[in-house]
């Protein structure tokens, strides 16, 4: 009756310890497929797969971060290969470089005013013109003969009175001034011609100084000692009088303009 009892205890503790054994060893076999499925699965970085880790040596791919994203800021700071973050952008470095450029092509006003315009400036009709010129050889002590006022040239007069006649003077010529000697025996005019432009008034250039032009020999018994005719944009001026009249004339006309074309001498008279 002893030895039956103990021998039942005895498989009782043997059964137990079997059913713990193996509970130990299913839950060992648990611990160690879940430690396994976790080193597998595991990502490294932020998510990204081992394939997707960026090259730390290609500075390319590398990006900030977008401090303004969702808030509509725009930044412009980068970072380099060792993470500092560089605040001087590229369209500053181009502006200063533009600015320097810009700089060394803009003349400096010493340069600029240095330049003289050699384009002739003129307004005013050619009375106005006229009594300028006139104004201005007086004011250099020149003797000139006393004249009549000035004015425009009669109609039925242009052709012996300035050289040209009617088509002519209705094709080229807008408006004229002459200012003539008082007396007739003093061989001296001064005229203006307010030409169409510039062309116009090379035409009438030419057509003053031809023999069919100006007639220097108008005069009784008198002649000037000197005519000259000269172009300035779409002006002309005509002397036909003492030599020093005529080159302080000329003299005037360039000073009140700025510049004129060549001035041609068609008439000289020697005084005995």
């Amino acid at each position: 009756m002893y030895n039956g009892d103990y021998k039942d205890n005895m498989k009782n503790k043997m059964l137990y310890f079997i059913i713990l054994a193996a509970a130990m060893v299913l839950s060992l076999s648990s611990c160690d497929a879940n430690s396994s499925s976790g080193s597998s699965d595991s990502t490294p970085t932020n998510g990204l797969q081992a394939s997707e880790i960026p090259d730390s040596s290609n500075s390319s791919n590398l990006f900030a971060p977008d401090s303004g994203e969702g808030t509509g800021a725009d930044t412009d700071t980068n970072t380099n290969p060792d993470g500092d973050i560089n605040t001087s952008t590229d369209n500053e470095n181009s502006n200063v470089s533009d600015s320097e450029n810009n700089s060394s092509q803009t003349p400096s006003p010493n340069e600029t005013s240095n330049v003289e315009n050699s384009e002739p400036s003129i307004d005013g009709s050619p009375i106005d013109v006229l009594e300028s010129i006139i104004a201005e050889i007086r004011s250099a002590n020149i003797w000139m003969p006393m004249s009549m006022p000035s004015a425009a040239a009669p109609i039925d007069e242009r052709r012996n009175a300035i050289g040209l006649d009617e088509s002519d003077y209705a094709q080229y010529v807008v408006a004229d001034a002459q200012s003539m000697a008082g007396i007739t025996t003093q061989a001296h005019q001064i005229i203006v011609y307010q030409c169409i432009d510039e062309s116009a008034a090379l035409q009438v250039k030419t057509l003053l100084h031809s023999a069919d032009g100006y007639n220097p020999q108008k005069w009784i018994c008198v002649y000037p000692e000197k005519v000259m005719v000269v172009e300035a944009a779409s002006y002309i001026l005509l002397v036909a009088s003492y030599s020093d009249v005529a080159d302080a004339a000329l003299s005037a006309f360039r000073e009140i303009i700025g510049s004129t074309g060549e001035a041609v001498t068609f008439w000289e008279y020697a005084v005995e």
